[in-house]
């Protein structure tokens, strides 16, 4: 995948501790929660954790993680599950990824998969 981070998961050995590996899983359902809302900033995020902007970062810092590159890699991945399943519009996968835009959308997923999202859909319809 052309610009994608690494795949983070709870079991990966990035997160090398079960501190590490919860604040991951907490950051991961906190980010989900606040991309349609366009609210997956750094100091939203910290606030809804409970933590100024300056400790998420640390915390990040010391899991190895950049934030700025797991909200993409969740991005990614919600837009491809939404893609294969074929029932929302773009503009709609779009917005719950937090793009104020389509065209937004649709360059994001091409810098992520190389395709269009049209051409990703098209392709996944007809298992190529």
């Amino acid at each position: 995948m052309a610009g994608m981070p690494e795949t983070w998961s709870r079991e990966s050995p990035v997160c090398a501790s079960r501190a590490e590996a919860d604040l991951l899983g907490e950051l991961q359902r906190r980010i989900l929660e606040a991309l349609p809302e366009g609210g997956a900033t750094l100091d939203a995020i910290a606030a809804r954790l409970g933590f100024s902007e300056r400790t998420l970062q640390r915390r990040l810092q010391g899991a190895r993680l950049n934030f700025q590159q797991l909200v993409e890699q969740l991005r990614f991945e919600v837009a491809r599950r939404h893609l294969q399943q074929g029932e929302l519009p773009l503009t709609e996968i779009g917005y719950q990824l937090g793009y104020s835009e389509p065209s937004a959308f649709s360059r994001a997923f091409r810098r992520w998969s190389g395709a269009s999202p049209l051409a990703y859909r098209r392709r996944v319809a007809i298992g190529a």
